[in-house]
């Protein structure tokens, strides 16, 4: 029997999937705000309309989802209101390791939403959470940035991704440009046990910088973390700047 994780935010949002079709998902004016408690038995949620015609993002982009997705939005004249219930057959499986502020929450099971508040489709604000209520929110910027991005999914368990970006920078006393590359690893050896790297140069500062992450998951939302840093200097030939091994253990606790 499939069960439901409850996401309820006063903030705005975009699922991860897609909604089908432009004008889909309806806003409905609340007299009154609703209960913030991701229990949506306050009356006032069935008001809305629930979008659930999306479309998967990965691995078949505009396919059918393998899960159902509901969303209701309300609005007042201070805040906006999602009411996200995200379907799962098999809970058990969900991914949620990261409880870090701003952290790489995609690579969780989450939910990511976009506001384009000038409908221009040039940049926005993004917010995002997981099941364990971690919080990412950012500003994006179109504007004189450029980036490509190319992901490789050899297998189940390995996930490559290569990343180059251009950023102008206008400022009153003149402009510069900045590149930066990344390359990301991810392998997954079990459901508590997995391996990330990073390897990224920037530019500005002429660096290059690689991280190893060993990672097990001994608790749901605990982790113990055994990590190797290495920096690079570029300028005149690659000289060592710094290395370090550090092991880090976070304990995710719940009153």
């Amino acid at each position: 029997m499939a069960s439901a994780t409850t996401i309820t935010l006063a903030v705005a949002l975009f699922g991860l999937a897609v909604p089908a079709a432009h004008g889909d998902l309806q806003a409905v004016r609340a007299d009154e705000a609703p209960v913030v408690d991701g229990l949506l038995t306050d009356p006032v949620w069935a008001t809305a309309p629930a979008c659930t015609t999306f479309t998967q993002r990965e691995p078949v982009e505009g396919g059918p989802p393998s899960q159902r997705t509901e969303v209701r939005v309300l609005f007042d004249d201070r805040h906006l209101y999602f009411a996200i219930r995200c379907y799962d057959s098999e809970p058990d499986r969900i991914v949620a390791r990261r409880m870090r502020r701003d952290d790489r929450l995609f690579e969780d099971d989450s939910i990511e939403i976009v506001l384009d508040t000038y409908n221009n489709r040039r940049g926005g604000y993004c917010f995002s959470t997981n099941s364990l209520g971690a919080q990412r929110d950012a500003l994006l910027i179109d504007e004189g940035r450029a980036n490509a991005e190319a992901t490789w999914k050899p297998s189940e368990r390995l996930s490559l991704e290569a990343e180059y970006e251009i950023n102008r920078v206008e400022l009153p006393t003149g402009h510069f440009t900045t590149h930066r590359t990344s390359q990301r690893m991810l392998l997954t050896l079990s459901t508590d046990l997995y391996v990330r790297g990073l390897v990224q140069w920037n530019s500005q500062r002429e660096v290059v910088g690689g991280n190893l992450l060993l990672g097990y998951r001994y608790l749901p939302g605990s982790d113990l973390f055994l990590v190797y840093n290495h920096l690079w200097d570029t300028v005149g030939g690659t000289h060592q700047l710094d290395r370090s091994l550090q092991l880090k253990l976070s304990y995710f606790w719940r009153p």
